[in-house]
């Protein structure tokens, strides 16, 4: 265990200092516990995450992340899914990514902002110190935002107090530069509403990047699953049709190659035909570390690799944790990904899951 980590009440303690001192701020310098915050902290070079930001950015131009998404840590450290979790980090540890995503939904119960939120954060924090690669925590609708998507929210400082305690970013968007690449953490919360500020830090972030290839990190989706329950469903950026067009617009006005996104727990099989491309993007549903919930009979829970060299993603490739077998399987190349111009309408045939777009 990192000896950099406090024990459970020590962290408790903390915890409970940084949620008073976020509610006694005046408005200027409560938007330092906000998302990404009115300075955008995360970007400065002397702020907190200046030592991982050095460290990323000192990459080879040839790199590999993975990417562990919908953990779902449950309060019960037997749990089958915090036993999934665990093995992931000791895989991990043998493969050495050069960094980890962390892709939103890391506790099952966060988003409440109570004391089982705080306790599952405090857990989270104690199992992921034990990843030896940078990490890049993403929130998903279960880590904030179900009380409230403000800087009253109870969820936001224990998000917070989690990255300070895991050293890395602070803040729940941000932006970062390995090898010939940017990148960019988005924060959908709770319901898939993304505030005007952080749209506006968006558009001028890729603006400011844009002769550098991006690859785009988020918890709940853009682009459709291909089921109605789940496209339908009001806390998808997909099912907020203005929401959706507008980001697209400023993904795609950007050099945003690649998006990767969680929230909807595909298998590994189902994840490939949910693949597709709008203009120059690459959307990527990235299946679950818990449990799948769409496409079941075929490989469910694992997480993925993701292969760089030079200004390209040469190969992804999925690490199953289905009965804890930690296998490795191969994924499509890009060029097998299903090619739109825009995204419109979605139709399942009655008794076939297959990905249906219409162009």
């Amino acid at each position: 265990m990192s000896e950099k980590l406090l024990t459970r009440a020590a962290l408790a303690a903390v915890v409970t200092l940084v949620m008073a001192s976020c509610a006694g701020k005046d408005a200027k310098i409560i938007s330092e516990c906000e998302p990404g915050g009115e300075e955008n902290l995360a970007e400065q070079a002397d702020g907190p995450d200046a030592k991982v930001r050095k460290r990323l950015a000192e990459l080879p131009d040839d790199f590999t992340f993975a990417i562990v998404s919908d953990v779902h840590l449950q309060t019960d450290p037997e749990h089958a899914w915090n036993q999934k979790f665990k093995l992931s980090i000791e895989k991990i540890n043998e493969i050495n990514p050069d960094f980890v995503v962390l892709l939103g939904d890391l506790t099952d119960e966060g988003h409440k902002g109570n004391e089982v939120a705080r306790a599952q954060y405090l857990d989270f924090s104690l199992l992921a110190a034990d990843l030896k690669p940078v990490l890049v925590p993403v929130v998903g609708n279960h880590d904030a935002g179900e009380v409230s998507t403000g800087p009253d929210d109870p969820s936001r400082p224990l998000f917070l107090e989690m990255e300070a305690r895991l050293e890395t970013f602070s803040g729940t968007y941000y932006s970062f530069d390995s090898g010939k690449w940017h990148f960019v953490v988005l924060d959908t919360g709770w319901d898939a509403a993304m505030s005007e500020e952080q749209l506006e830090w968006l558009e001028g972030d890729l603006a400011r990047h844009s002769a550098v290839p991006t690859i785009c990190f988020m918890h709940i989706n853009i682009t459709p699953v291909g089921e109605q329950w789940l496209d339908e469903e009001k806390n998808t950026v997909f099912a907020r049709a203005a929401d959706r067009e507008r980001l697209l617009g400023i993904l795609k006005a950007g050099s945003v190659k690649w998006m990767f996104t969680g929230h909807t727990h595909p298998t590994w099989k189902r994840s490939q035909k949910q693949r597709i491309r709008v203009g120059d993007i690459r959307f990527v549903h990235v299946p679950a570390l818990s449990r799948a919930l769409v496409g079941g009979g075929h490989i469910g829970s694992g997480f993925l690799l993701v292969h760089v060299k030079g200004d390209q993603v040469t190969s992804t490739e999925f690490v199953s944790m289905e009965d804890l077998s930690g296998e490795r399987l191969p994924e499509p190349a890009p060029e097998t990904y299903q090619r739109f111009s825009s995204i419109t309408t979605v139709e399942v045939p009655e008794g076939n899951p297959v990905l249906d777009l219409k162009p």
